[in-house]
């Protein structure tokens, strides 16, 4: 079974799907790292070369490719499942998870790493980043609803049971 994480950046999407993966016995892939490794630059220069329309294709490309094995959790970028038609591919090969966080927690979580998510680079204070990721929020949830599995309450040291069920019933 492969394993899709979804939900807004600072969701935890990396730091639930290692451990996870870890406990479970899948491999795990970040498609970030996996983008960077694959093009030698960062996401953010590639965003800036490239444009977003081409990382987005990127994008679709990269999660076809690391979609093809079996026991692995991939941690999507946050907008993968909101372009092309990811999510509907996502839902057709695995188990997609919706890590719903708080938009609190993650404008703290956010807050100091403008440089490295080119989205947010254009912000300048925790205001701005509030507003910004309110609204990108509200843009994604549709998409991100579309999971199988949405946790509200979930850490990367505890394996959810709603996972564990859906593994065990495939």
């Amino acid at each position: 079974m492969i394993v899709y994480l979804v939900g807004m950046p600072g969701a935890g999407k990396t730091s639930c799907g290692m451990v996870w993966a870890r406990q479970l016995g899948y491999k795990f892939y970040d498609m970030d790292v996996f983008i960077e490794s694959l093009h030698g630059q960062s996401i953010p220069a590639l965003f800036e070369s490239a444009g977003e329309s081409r990382f987005r294709e990127i994008e679709k490309e990269t999660l076809r490719l690391i979609s093809q094995g079996n026991k692995r959790i991939i941690a999507t970028g946050g907008g993968t499942p909101c372009f092309f038609d990811n999510m509907a591919f996502m839902k057709a090969h695995g188990l997609v998870i919706f890590l719903d966080c708080p938009v609190d927690t993650l404008i703290q979580r956010l807050h100091g790493s403008q440089e490295q998510r080119p989205l947010l680079q254009h912000c300048r204070n925790e205001e701005e980043i509030r507003k910004f990721v309110q609204e990108l929020y509200e843009q994604r949830r549709p998409f991100y609803e579309q999971a199988h599995i949405s946790l509200q309450n979930y850490e990367p040291q505890s394996l959810p049971q709603a996972l564990v069920s859906a593994i065990q019933h495939t």
